[in-house]
């Protein structure tokens, strides 16, 4: 989940506001971590069998051509610092796995 907010806008909210939305971001990070946690391998693996599907888990080798191919895509800005930076994160991130 991402929250983004102005930061004039931000600091224009009472401290009360603020805590609300960070109680708020705290909250769906959570479920969403427990919900991602949930959806293990091994998981998926058992509701295969009951369900008689094969499933193919991608290796990093899989994830890194997909992540090119999207990539390859999307229109490049190596020239704006943020562009870079906003790209170095995602690929930082999602080398985490």
């Amino acid at each position: 989940m991402v929250f983004i907010a102005n930061m004039d806008f931000w600091n224009s909210l009472s401290k009360n506001d603020q805590l609300l939305i960070e109680r708020i971001i705290q909250y769906h990070t959570q479920y969403f971590s427990n919900l991602y946690n949930w959806n293990t391998a091994s998981d998926l693996e058992e509701v295969g069998e009951a369900l008689g599907v094969e499933l193919q888990l991608w290796d990093a080798n899989d994830w890194q051509q997909w992540a090119d191919a999207v990539k390859a895509t999307q229109p490049q800005h190596p020239d704006d610092s943020d562009w870079v930076e906003a790209v170095r994160l995602l690929d930082e991130y999602r080398q985490r796995g």
